[in-house]
Protein backbone atom coordinates (compact mmCIF):
# COMPACT_ATOMS: atom_id res chain seq x y z
CA UNK A 1 0.00 0.00 0.00
CA UNK A 2 1.33 3.56 -0.89
CA UNK A 3 0.18 6.80 -0.58
CA UNK A 4 0.36 9.68 -2.82
CA UNK A 5 -0.46 13.70 -1.96
CA UNK A 6 -1.14 16.18 -4.18
CA UNK A 7 -1.48 20.08 -3.87
CA UNK A 8 -2.51 22.81 -5.85
CA UNK A 9 -1.34 26.30 -4.71
CA UNK A 10 -0.79 25.26 -0.97
CA UNK A 11 -4.08 23.74 -1.09
CA UNK A 12 -4.25 19.64 -0.55
CA UNK A 13 -6.26 18.10 -2.89
CA UNK A 14 -6.20 14.07 -2.81
CA UNK A 15 -4.86 12.05 -0.37
CA UNK A 16 -4.80 8.40 -2.72
CA UNK A 17 -4.38 5.01 -1.12
CA UNK A 18 -3.86 2.23 -3.12
CA UNK A 19 -3.46 -1.40 -2.49
CA UNK A 20 -1.02 -3.98 -4.14
CA UNK A 21 -4.09 -6.35 -4.89
CA UNK A 22 -5.38 -6.80 -8.69
CA UNK A 23 -8.61 -4.53 -8.81
CA UNK A 24 -11.08 -5.71 -11.52
CA UNK A 25 -11.60 -2.16 -13.38
CA UNK A 26 -10.04 0.93 -12.81
CA UNK A 27 -12.21 3.91 -14.41
CA UNK A 28 -11.00 7.05 -15.29
CA UNK A 29 -12.43 10.57 -16.42
CA UNK A 30 -11.15 13.91 -16.88
CA UNK A 31 -13.78 16.28 -15.23
CA UNK A 32 -14.10 19.91 -15.38
CA UNK A 33 -15.74 21.91 -12.76
CA UNK A 34 -15.79 23.50 -9.32
CA UNK A 35 -16.29 21.09 -7.29
CA UNK A 36 -15.26 16.94 -7.78
CA UNK A 37 -16.75 14.24 -5.81
CA UNK A 38 -14.82 13.60 -2.64
CA UNK A 39 -13.59 9.96 -2.21
CA UNK A 40 -15.75 7.99 0.19
CA UNK A 41 -13.77 5.19 2.42
CA UNK A 42 -16.97 2.63 1.66
CA UNK A 43 -19.45 2.37 -1.12
CA UNK A 44 -19.58 4.39 -3.89
CA UNK A 45 -20.05 8.13 -4.89
CA UNK A 46 -22.04 6.79 -7.71
CA UNK A 47 -24.42 5.09 -5.72
CA UNK A 48 -24.30 7.34 -2.65
CA UNK A 49 -23.68 11.07 -2.83
CA UNK A 50 -25.81 13.71 -3.79
CA UNK A 51 -24.72 15.38 -7.18
CA UNK A 52 -26.08 18.86 -7.65
CA UNK A 53 -29.71 18.80 -7.38
CA UNK A 54 -30.66 15.11 -7.37
CA UNK A 55 -31.05 12.79 -5.01
CA UNK A 56 -28.31 10.24 -4.16
CA UNK A 57 -27.36 8.05 -7.50
CA UNK A 58 -29.62 9.79 -9.72
CA UNK A 59 -27.73 12.63 -11.71
CA UNK A 60 -27.81 11.96 -14.68
CA UNK A 61 -23.78 11.39 -14.60
CA UNK A 62 -24.38 8.69 -12.32
CA UNK A 63 -26.74 7.03 -14.10
CA UNK A 64 -24.04 6.56 -16.77
CA UNK A 65 -21.68 5.86 -14.74
CA UNK A 66 -23.55 3.17 -13.32
CA UNK A 67 -25.18 1.44 -16.35
CA UNK A 68 -21.33 1.09 -17.48
CA UNK A 69 -20.78 -0.77 -14.39
CA UNK A 70 -23.46 -3.13 -15.42
CA UNK A 71 -21.53 -3.46 -18.29
CA UNK A 72 -18.70 -4.33 -17.08
CA UNK A 73 -20.53 -6.30 -14.99
CA UNK A 74 -18.72 -5.48 -11.67
CA UNK A 75 -19.66 -3.54 -8.14
CA UNK A 76 -19.38 0.12 -8.23
CA UNK A 77 -17.83 -0.26 -4.83
CA UNK A 78 -15.20 -2.85 -6.72
CA UNK A 79 -13.90 -0.19 -9.05
CA UNK A 80 -11.10 1.91 -8.71
CA UNK A 81 -12.63 5.83 -10.39
CA UNK A 82 -11.06 8.81 -10.28
CA UNK A 83 -9.77 11.76 -12.72
CA UNK A 84 -7.29 11.97 -14.54
CA UNK A 85 -6.53 15.61 -13.48
CA UNK A 86 -6.86 15.78 -9.95
CA UNK A 87 -6.75 19.78 -9.91
CA UNK A 88 -9.47 21.97 -9.98
CA UNK A 89 -10.89 24.44 -12.62
CA UNK A 90 -13.80 26.26 -13.93
CA UNK A 91 -13.33 24.46 -17.12
CA UNK A 92 -10.93 22.50 -18.62
CA UNK A 93 -9.85 25.71 -21.01
CA UNK A 94 -9.32 27.82 -17.94
CA UNK A 95 -6.71 25.10 -16.48
CA UNK A 96 -2.98 26.68 -16.55
CA UNK A 97 -0.13 24.83 -17.57
CA UNK A 98 -2.67 21.80 -19.21
CA UNK A 99 0.52 19.97 -20.62
CA UNK A 100 2.53 19.82 -17.04
CA UNK A 101 -0.56 18.84 -15.41
CA UNK A 102 -1.70 15.61 -17.86
CA UNK A 103 2.19 14.80 -17.64
CA UNK A 104 2.37 14.83 -13.99
CA UNK A 105 -1.06 13.15 -14.02
CA UNK A 106 0.20 10.44 -16.16
CA UNK A 107 3.13 9.65 -13.81
CA UNK A 108 0.42 9.58 -11.11
CA UNK A 109 -1.73 7.10 -13.06
CA UNK A 110 1.00 4.92 -14.38
CA UNK A 111 1.70 4.40 -10.56
CA UNK A 112 -1.67 3.38 -9.50
CA UNK A 113 -1.97 1.38 -12.24
CA UNK A 114 0.85 -0.55 -12.44
CA UNK A 115 -0.10 -1.26 -8.41
CA UNK A 116 -3.10 -1.80 -9.12
CA UNK A 117 -2.99 -4.25 -12.46
CA UNK A 118 -6.44 -3.75 -13.67
CA UNK A 119 -7.51 -6.18 -16.39
CA UNK A 120 -10.20 -3.60 -17.62
CA UNK A 121 -9.30 0.28 -18.13
CA UNK A 122 -12.60 2.61 -19.15
CA UNK A 123 -11.26 5.79 -20.38
CA UNK A 124 -13.90 8.91 -20.71
CA UNK A 125 -13.01 11.73 -23.19
CA UNK A 126 -10.67 11.94 -25.47
CA UNK A 127 -7.57 13.57 -23.37
CA UNK A 128 -7.74 10.73 -20.68
CA UNK A 129 -8.07 8.63 -23.92
CA UNK A 130 -4.75 9.90 -24.98
CA UNK A 131 -2.93 9.67 -21.63
CA UNK A 132 -3.98 6.11 -20.73
CA UNK A 133 -3.31 5.05 -24.24
CA UNK A 134 0.13 6.07 -23.73
CA UNK A 135 0.48 4.64 -20.06
CA UNK A 136 -0.86 1.15 -21.08
CA UNK A 137 0.82 0.64 -24.37
CA UNK A 138 -2.50 -0.13 -25.69
CA UNK A 139 -2.56 -1.65 -28.83
CA UNK A 140 -4.82 -4.08 -31.32
CA UNK A 141 -7.04 -0.97 -31.38
CA UNK A 142 -10.83 -0.98 -32.91
CA UNK A 143 -12.79 1.89 -33.47
CA UNK A 144 -16.47 1.17 -32.73
CA UNK A 145 -18.98 3.64 -33.99
CA UNK A 146 -21.64 4.64 -31.61
CA UNK A 147 -24.07 6.08 -34.61
CA UNK A 148 -24.16 9.51 -32.40
CA UNK A 149 -22.86 12.57 -34.03
CA UNK A 150 -19.96 10.74 -35.70
CA UNK A 151 -18.61 9.43 -32.59
CA UNK A 152 -16.52 6.69 -31.60
CA UNK A 153 -16.00 4.53 -29.12
CA UNK A 154 -12.64 2.38 -28.59
CA UNK A 155 -11.64 -1.09 -27.79
CA UNK A 156 -8.11 -2.49 -27.44
CA UNK A 157 -5.90 -4.37 -25.41
CA UNK A 158 -2.74 -3.98 -23.03
CA UNK A 159 -0.33 -6.29 -21.45
CA UNK A 160 -2.93 -8.07 -18.87
CA UNK A 161 -6.30 -6.81 -20.03
CA UNK A 162 -8.71 -4.48 -22.31
CA UNK A 163 -9.01 -0.85 -23.00
CA UNK A 164 -12.52 0.66 -23.38
CA UNK A 165 -12.71 4.54 -24.34
CA UNK A 166 -16.14 6.40 -24.49
CA UNK A 167 -16.80 10.08 -25.14
CA UNK A 168 -17.34 11.96 -21.92
CA UNK A 169 -20.73 11.06 -20.61
CA UNK A 170 -21.31 14.79 -19.82
CA UNK A 171 -21.90 15.24 -23.83
CA UNK A 172 -22.55 12.01 -25.03
CA UNK A 173 -24.91 10.17 -22.53
CA UNK A 174 -24.70 6.72 -24.40
CA UNK A 175 -24.85 4.13 -22.11
CA UNK A 176 -28.57 3.70 -22.08
CA UNK A 177 -29.27 5.25 -25.42
CA UNK A 178 -31.19 2.78 -27.74
CA UNK A 179 -29.55 4.02 -31.13
CA UNK A 180 -26.06 3.08 -29.37
CA UNK A 181 -27.76 -0.81 -28.19
CA UNK A 182 -25.95 -2.35 -30.93
CA UNK A 183 -21.86 -0.84 -31.08
CA UNK A 184 -22.31 -1.07 -26.93
CA UNK A 185 -23.02 -4.66 -27.39
CA UNK A 186 -20.38 -5.07 -29.61
CA UNK A 187 -17.88 -2.74 -27.40
CA UNK A 188 -18.24 -4.51 -24.18
CA UNK A 189 -18.01 -8.21 -25.41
Amino acid sequence: MFYKYMYQDGDFLVEAQVHSAPTHSAAMAVMAGDALPVAMEKGSAYEEKKWDQYPPGNSPLQIQIRALFERLQVESSDVLAGHLVPFRSPSWRDLKNRKEVIEFSKEIWKEVLDRARPESVVALGAVTRDAVTEILKVHSTEPIPLSWKGRDALRGKFDGGRFIYLPHFSRYPVMRRPESKEALDRLFR
